[in-house]
């Protein structure tokens, strides 16, 4: 049995959510141990960085070079994989190749695109359409990271073979967790941040409803005195609707925009905040959610999409569009310290629902599972 996997996304330097799932997902998939003559082949554009190129018995490397920017996938990769193709090929990131026509399986994390929050031009969505839906015909089972997108796939390519579409819900890393208050001082020192704080981890983008948000932490802030007021931190790359987002923020006192935190910092701005705050309107599945609750953080949240079935009961929700309710929230978790002491210890049992192991295992099954079939 010879399983190979893109891995291009999981080395990438900088990574949000569905490069930290590919990056996860291939690291515990090490832990499991192969029979005899099974063999797991990663493909990528370079060599393989920090972990990922610590690879057991029975796993390969596959350095594809390609000198353009675009297209590795659809041609160099395609190409590989005619002329020496694996027993199934597992993409973890998006689609696979386009004109390879051995066995796949795929991850599809959400279909945000396709949804009203979607920005693409009608070129784009129509050739998006098309990709995917020949890569989830040709699939012979398709991963989806929760139940609301496996009804969102359902909804939009009503014709694909429901037995097909197979859930199976990320996890967290274990630098997410509970932190001393010395150790975490060091960190936001550093970022010179010296005030409590509302925290928001995501990009910067309309269906993140970061409008909002910042829109409803300016009702909050009003109604408080100012030297008391907490901040709200935004940490996350820029997406689309910049000029808009950026007016706001200009506009609003006590925002402040961070950008990109690498991993390692991540954990401890989650840790000291009065509560993570996340607005937005469609999630796949909501990892930052689970990062959150797992670094002991109380968390406020849209209901929206998959966010419920990530918080579970540990979670204080709100309708996402209605920016009082939004504010209202923010007061009450403000104020209240005992709920917010008791969300933390409601969201660190939530969390045990969830592992990278336990996502790792289930793929193993599914993809021995296609292999046989």
């Amino acid at each position: 049995m010879i399983i190979g996997i893109d891995a291009s996304q999981s080395n990438k330097n900088q990574k949000t959510g569905v490069e930290w799932y590919s990056y996860h997902l291939i690291e515990h998939l090490k832990n499991i141990p192969l029979n005899p003559g099974d063999k797991f082949i990663l493909y990528a554009s370079e060599p393989l960085k920090n972990d990922l190129k610590n690879l057991p018995l029975g796993w390969e490397n596959k350095i594809l070079n390609w000198p353009l920017k675009r297209f590795w996938n659809q041609i160099r990769l395609t190409w590989e994989l005619k002329h020496c193709p694996p027993d199934l090929f597992f993409s973890p990131g998006y689609y696979p190749p386009f004109f390879y026509s051995g066995k796949t399986i795929f991850t599809v994390h959400d279909l945000g695109l396709f949804s009203s929050l979607g920005e693409p031009s009608l070129k784009q969505k129509f050739l998006t359409r098309l990709f995917l839906k020949k890569a989830l015909v040709k699939a012979k089972l398709i991963l989806v990271p929760s139940f609301f997108t496996q009804k969102e796939l359902k909804k939009n390519f009503p014709l694909i073979n429901n037995s097909k579409i197979k859930v199976v819900p990320e996890g967290y890393s274990s630098d997410f967790r509970p932190r001393n208050k010395q150790e975490t001082r060091v960190i936001l020192q550093k970022y010179q941040i010296n005030k409590p704080y509302f925290l928001f981890v995501g990009r910067r983008e309309k269906r993140k409803n970061i409008i909002n948000l910042i829109k409803a932490y300016a009702r909050f802030r009003k109604k408080q005195a100012a030297d008391l007021c907490p901040e709200l931190i935004l940490i996350g790359q820029s997406g689309l609707e910049q000029a808009k987002i950026k007016k706001i923020i200009k506009q609003t006192k006590g925002v402040r925009v961070l950008g990109y935190v690498k991993q390692p910092d991540l954990p401890y701005f989650y840790n000291q905040a009065l509560a993570f705050i996340f607005p937005s309107l469609y999630e796949g599945f909501g990892l930052p959610v689970l990062e959150a609750m797992a670094s002991g953080c109380p968390v406020l949240a849209s209901q929206a999409s998959s966010i419920p079935e990530v918080g579970g009961k540990a979670i204080l929700y709100f309708n996402p569009d209605k920016i009082q309710e939004i504010a209202k929230k923010m007061k009450v978790i403000f104020k209240n310290k005992k709920l917010r002491e008791d969300l933390k210890i409601k969201g660190l049992k939530q969390v045990q629902n969830f592992s990278w192991q336990k996502c790792a295992q289930k793929t193993y099954f599914y993809l021995t599972q296609a292999i046989k079939d």
